[in-house]
């Protein structure tokens, strides 16, 4: 059983209690405002297998995967400020969407992002990816001017401009555990 201090609850307008462990091997439950302390531990006791799993996972995976230096880290926001927002721009021509803008950010646990207003923002990590995989994440972010959210339509989009979006989003999900934060 997971004490208090082995856990950080974050409580919020939701109806149901869930349970996360982060690629740090960080347990994080999310639970509503007004659910009683006891019910939170027998949810956390029903899971604690699960959790304990998850946790020996990601620590594990977190010991071989590293950290990138800072160099390296400036290294890699170089390279993804000199050939990103090109790459991008060309794709959204082809992909008839015009994004307000291209940024590079870094994020450490997504890989882009698409505003409200159309800005299309990347971590420098991407530039980690073999290229199709950096294609793909492209091609994700700008299908998000078309669809916001990642219901059907978007994979419609997404499926019409590469037809083998879900083995890159595969491929990507294997590979993430396994690249240095």
């Amino acid at each position: 059983m997971l004490r208090k201090s082995e856990y950080t609850l974050v409580r919020s307008k939701r109806k149901t209690v869930s349970v996360s462990v982060t690629r740090e091997g960080e347990v994080v439950v999310r639970a509503p405002l007004r659910m009683p302390a006891g019910a939170i531990e027998d949810f956390l006791s029903r899971h604690s297998v699960w959790i304990e799993r998850s946790r020996a996972q990601a620590l594990s995976a977190a010991a071989q995967r590293g950290t990138l230096s800072q160099e390296e880290k400036d290294r890699l926001s170089e390279r993804a400020r000199a050939e990103l927002p090109g790459m991008t721009l060309k794709m959204a021509e082809e992909m008839g969407v015009s994004p307000t803008g291209v940024r590079i950010t870094s994020a450490q646990t997504r890989w882009g992002s698409c505003s409200a207003k159309n800005t299309i923002c990347f971590s420098y990590r991407v530039m980690l990816l073999p290229q199709p995989l950096i294609e793909y994440v492209i091609v994700h972010e700008l299908a998000h001017i078309r669809e916001k959210n990642h219901g059907a339509g978007f994979y419609r989009v997404l499926g019409a401009f590469m037809p083998d979006h879900r083995e890159r989003e595969r491929a990507i999900r294997e590979l993430t555990p396994q690249l240095p934060l």
